[in-house]
């Protein structure tokens, strides 16, 4: 079981969403629904670990696309 969570720190607000396994169709879904949740527009931040999924050509492409999303990979081994 994965589980995926973006936390607004302006509001306290917490998405979260759990999934059988972790997969990059599973994660760019997840990412569709935090961009979804807020003003259009607005600069978002991603921190995440350095797994495969979080770097597929899929994420890419899905991120090509939104400009106002930054990705922030945790060291790895941290």
């Amino acid at each position: 079981m994965s589980l995926f969570a973006a936390l607004n720190v302006f509001t306290g607000e917490v998405l979260g969403k759990t999934a059988p396994r972790r997969i990059s169709v599973q994660f760019v879904s997840f990412l569709g629904e935090v961009i979804s949740a807020q003003p259009a527009g607005k600069e978002i931040h991603v921190i995440c670990d350095n797994v495969s999924s979080h770097k597929t050509d899929a994420v890419q492409i899905f991120l090509a696309n939104y400009t106002n999303v930054s990705m922030h990979y945790t060291p790895t081994y941290s």
